[in-house]
């Protein structure tokens, strides 16, 4: 190894132990999440499963193999608990932290790549139990229910500079043991385990930034000195209109020579105010050109080059490549590119899982690429720009054998995430993001380096994170490019303020294609809902107010233009209608808090000048909630009420749970459906022999009779053979899911990632 090269796995090596003791962190945490509370099983093992996943992936890059194999190995047992649906005994718990435990011994030995005997054989024996449990784990019994079940604690993991401290319990119940690890404590209200912070977060500065700080900071005490004279200027003229009006109260009449007394005091007055106001100004200038110099400066502190997370890249390409003996030529560019480094730390795995997906997916191998008239040296090009508007894009391509569209239509299928009908109907581009689904992948066989599905849905899941967005070109035969723009800095972003109804909001500059106006004559009705062509394409209208329940402006007047705001990706592109654009402004993202961790369709909100709180709208939100709508805009239509009151579909909802029925039954009637309800199978096919209904929405497991079995005896009654029937239950094995299919169900929905919205769409679908 050179003298480089050798530098630089010293400093990959270090960027690792921090970024392994965050991933570890989050897993205990996790893991403690699940003992304490079994209803957060599901996020809790996704988070174990992706943070096992990264340690995996970073372990591969500075050769640490012993960290490599035994993260595979949870990988299996984790997948497995994903897959049945699982409720982790009090074993698996413990050996899971086990493996964290022995991952920082190895960390925190004084050479991670070759650690002590006895810590090499405590992996090795803790690798053999991992694979024993995920080949048994079939005999395990299935999720209990969650209300009821607490299962106790694993053992606790204590780090060098963990504080254990046990909190004494009712006799009745045994003790329980609380860890504190300060590497990553969070906050006692957060639900999500899942959060990255580390007393190692440091960074490095130049002396001369700081100082320059220093200066501007010190500048500022003019300033301080300058408005306290304005306040004083501002507080006599104050007292001199408060001497005039007590004088002028006390005439009672006035003689030409006090008339003009008066008119000089006025004078005096106004030429008093201005003089302020031109001292205001001039401060004001000077104080937002300061400011605006040491935000600047300050932001400028965090701003890293591409290169300080893309140095290690040739070297993994080449280790990879290697190990599956492709040839290929890495290619980067603009590694000077400046981002603020939360932004650059949160995009390292995801472009790791990308190259790790070109060089594996992507890229044929050499004899298959001579036997297509391919140069045996693939191609891998990683490009980081500056956009014309301020943003970063960084493009991932290979010249590899493309996406195969075929494929993914087929598993599309085998997922159950669309009709069959529709699915052959998409284009290619339609089909590309189903790739981004967690648990998607092409590969028939998992191995260390894919297989799982994962990666994919880490990119886009980090990448909408932080603002941004990611799209991805393929040819068949010829390549695949990902595409990512991300925002440059995280503190601060450049907003449209806009106003629906009335209401005011919020939108990142970053994620608007377009704002316009368009006359009325323009909008044509396409499929049912409004749209109207630009650039060649036909863009759907929808109204933000009416997506957003929001209440009209009364008494608007009518108007020939309406004004739209595009938003979207390149293919995937919708029109909203909103009544004004007031401007667009630098703007501080501030999040909701802990109460508010998860609103649909807003992201956060902004200060302004005049303290009023401005909403931030969640673009990728926005999208999700538009697709499927067929009418949300003004085109001489009925109102919304009117159009629920015309169009009552009815709807019968089977569960033998009532508290499922009454939820289904409150989110479809809130929506203008007229909902019946059954306690199981048999009740609800007596109930249709006797009633005609719109769509059946029933769940699997219920006694007397099944979902699947009432799905298959609604398909075999002539005369109800085309009523649609929704699946919508908690068991989610693709052999279930294949069932469903089976048995004739036009869509099935897990109760795990339920949102009324997926439901409310697939109703729109079919009725």
């Amino acid at each position: 190894m050179s003298l480089m090269d050798k530098e630089l796995h010293e400093q990959l090596c270090k960027t690792y132990l921090i970024e392994a003791e965050e991933h570890i962190a989050s897993i205990n945490e996790a893991i403690l999440q699940i003992a304490s509370t079994p209803s957060a099983f599901t996020s809790c093992l996704e988070v174990i499963y992706r943070c096992a996943h990264s340690l995996k992936g970073g372990a591969r890059i500075v050769n640490l193999p012993l960290i490599e194999h035994i993260c595979q190995s949870a990988e299996s047992l984790l997948a497995k608990l994903r897959e049945q649906n699982v409720q982790p005994e009090q074993s698996i718990l413990a050996t899971l932290s086990d493996v964290t435990a022995n991952l920082l011994e190895i960390l925190q030995s004084e050479d991670p790549a070759s650690p002590p005997l006895k810590v090499k054989s405590e992996t090795m024996r803790i690798r053999q139990h991992l694979d024993s449990l995920s080949v048994n784990l079939k005999t395990l019994t299935p999720k209990p229910d969650v209300e009821n079940a607490r299962p106790s604690l694993p053992e606790p993991i204590l780090t060098k500079s963990a504080k254990l401290s046990v909190v004494p319990q009712d006799r009745a119940s045994p003790a329980i043991t609380t860890v504190h690890v300060p590497i990553s404590e969070p906050p006692a209200d957060t639900k999500t385990p899942y959060s990255k912070k580390s007393h190692h977060d440091t960074v490095r500065v130049a002396a001369t930034k700081l100082d320059d700080l220093l200066l501007q900071a010190e500048e500022m005490l003019s300033l301080k000195l300058a408005y306290r004279e304005h306040i004083s200027e501002i507080k006599a003229l104050t007292e001199s209109i408060n001497l005039f009006r007590r004088q002028l109260i006390h005439k009672d009449r006035f003689e030409e020579e006090g008339i003009k007394q008066l008119d000089r005091e006025l004078l005096g007055l106004i030429k008093n105010t201005q003089q302020i106001k031109r001292h205001c100004d001039e401060a004001n200038r000077q104080a937002s050109s300061l400011i605006e110099t040491l935000i600047q400066d300050a932001k400028s502190l965090l701003m890293f080059p591409f290169s300080s997370i893309a140095q290690g890249f040739p070297q993994s390409v080449r280790q990879i490549a290697q190990e599956l003996n492709k040839d290929i030529e890495f290619q980067m560019s603009g590694e000077t590119l400046e981002l603020d480094r939360r932004v650059l730390q949160s995009m390292k795995d995801p472009l790791i899982h990308l190259l790790r997906n070109s060089i594996d997916h992507g890229v044929e191998s050499v004899e298959t690429r001579l036997a297509n008239g391919k140069n045996k040296i693939a191609t891998i090009r990683l490009t980081a720009t500056y956009t014309d508007n301020g943003k970063a894009e960084i493009t991932l391509s290979d010249d590899g054998k493309g996406i195969d569209f075929e494929q993914i239509k087929r598993l599309i299928q085998e997922k159950n995430l669309a009709p069959a009908e529709q699915i052959q109907q998409m284009s290619n581009q339609e089909l590309l993001p189903y790739i981004f689904h967690s648990g998607f992948s092409s590969k028939q066989e998992v191995t260390h380096l894919s297989g799982r599905g994962i990666g994919l849905a880490i990119v886009q899941e980090n990448v909408e994170q932080l603002g941004g967005s990611i799209s991805v070109e393929s040819e068949t035969g010829k390549g695949t490019t990902f595409r990512l723009i991300l925002p440059l800095t995280l503190a601060s972003f450049r907003g449209i303020q806009i106003k629906a109804g009335q209401c005011y909001f919020a939108v990142p500059t970053l994620n608007v294609i377009r704002v316009l106006r368009l006359n009325n004559s323009d909008v044509k009705l396409v499929e049912g809902r409004p749209s109207f062509r630009l650039d060649q394409r036909i863009i759907p209208i929808v109204s933000l107010t009416a997506l957003l329940g929001l209440p009209p402006i009364k008494d608007a007047e009518e108007s020939d233009f309406k004004t739209l705001m595009i938003l979207g990706a390149e293919h995937e592109q919708i029109a909203y209608e909103i009544d004004e654009i007031i401007g667009e402004d630098d703007l501080l993202l501030k999040s909701l808090g802990p109460q508010l961790v998860r609103i649909k369709n807003i992201s956060g909100a902004t200060v302004l000048g005049d303290g009023s709180i401005l909403p931030i709208l969640n673009t990728r939100d926005l999208i999700k909630s538009a697709q499927g709508q067929p009418q949300t805009t003004t085109l001489a239509t009925p109102s919304f009420d009117n159009q629920k009151e015309s169009a009552k579909k009815k709807i019968l909802i089977v569960d033998d749970s009532i508290t499922s029925r009454t939820l289904l039954k409150n989110v479809l009637e809130s929506y203008g459906y007229d909902v019946k309800t059954a306690v199981d199978g048999i009740s609800a096919f007596n109930l249709l022999q006797e009633e005609y209904f719109d769509l059946v929405s029933s769940d699997i497991e219920m006694p007397h009779m099944d979902g699947f079995e009432l799905t298959a005896r609604i398909r075999a009654d002539e005369s109800l053979s085309r009523l649609p029937v929704v699946l919508v239950t908690s068991l989610e094995s693709q052999q279930d899911k294949e069932r469903g299919v089976e048995v004739g169900a036009d869509a099935y929905i897990v109760k795990s990632s339920f949102d009324q919205s997926n439901l409310l769409e697939i109703i729109r679908k079919f009725i």
